[in-house]
C-alpha cells in the first residue's frame, strides 16, 4: 500500500497510473522526482488514495497466489497444446 514514484520508461508506465495509484516523472529529471516525493510527503490525502489504489492494484494483478493461478493456466494450455500436437 505504497504509492510509487515511476519514470514513464518501460513496465512501470503500464504498472503505475498517473494519479491513480503513483506518480509519473520523466526519466532523468531529478527536480520532479522530488516535487512528486514531497507531494507524496505534504499530501495526506493524495498519500492515502494513492496508498488504496495501489494495494488495490496489487492483490489484483500482481499478488502471488495471482500469478500461481496465472502459471497453472499456462502450463494447463501448454499440456493441452502438446497432447494435441502428439
Amino acid at each position: 500500500a505504497t504509492p510509487v514514484v515511476a519514470s514513464r520508461l518501460g513496465g512501470l508506465q503500464d504498472m503505475v497510473e498517473h494519479e491513480i495509484n503513483g506518480l509519473h516523472i520523466q526519466p532523468g529529471n531529478t527536480v520532479e522526482l522530488a516535487d512528486a516525493i514531497n507531494r507524496l510527503m505534504d499530501d495526506d490525502v493524495l498519500h492515502g488514495r494513492l496508498a488504496r489504489a495501489a494495494r488495490k492494484k496489487f492483490e489484483a494483478q500482481y499478488a502471488p497466489d495471482v500469478g500461481l493461478e496465472a502459471l497453472l493456466e499456462c502450463y494447463e494450455r501448454a499440456m493441452v497444446n502438446r497432447r494435441r500436437a502428439a
